[in-house]
């Protein structure tokens, strides 16, 4: 009976390794979709900002210039109110908007991200995200 037991566990540990690793690793990997990781600013602010939206993957790949592309994913952004300046990529997963001149601090102001980006890999953000700051 000693000789037996040894065996059925080694069956049960391959059984449960060949089950279960795969479930774990599935939950370990990373997000198929395009994921906003991290958007500011927040809140009150002093009127100097740097509207900052970052992603969890590449939203263009390395090294491209073309306008087509860039701009296909810069469409998705907006400010309410209108503020002069530009949104630009910044690397290859970041997003940011420089105002030319200081916020005013008594305006409430919004900022849209729709979803629809779609990242290098094919991932999808699927949701828009908006937020406010002073």
């Amino acid at each position: 009976m000693k000789t037996i037991w040894p065996r059925s566990a080694a069956v049960y540990a391959f059984l449960f390794c060949l089950i279960a690793l795969p479930l774990y690793s599935a939950a370990q990997a990373p997000s198929p979709d395009l994921v906003i990781t991290h958007h500011s600013p927040e809140g009150e602010n002093d009127g100097q900002v740097q509207i900052q939206v970052l992603f969890n993957k590449p939203v263009i790949p390395l090294g491209v210039l073309d306008d087509p592309a860039r701009k296909e994913v810069l469409a998705h952004f907006s400010i309410v109110p209108a503020i002069d300046g530009a949104f630009r990529l910044l690397g290859t997963n970041a997003v940011v908007f420089e105002p030319k001149h200081h916020l005013s601090l008594a305006v409430e102001y919004r900022v849209s991200v729709a979803k629809g980006i779609k990242a290098v890999d094919g991932g999808l953000l699927r949701s828009d995200l908006t937020w406010t700051f002073r």
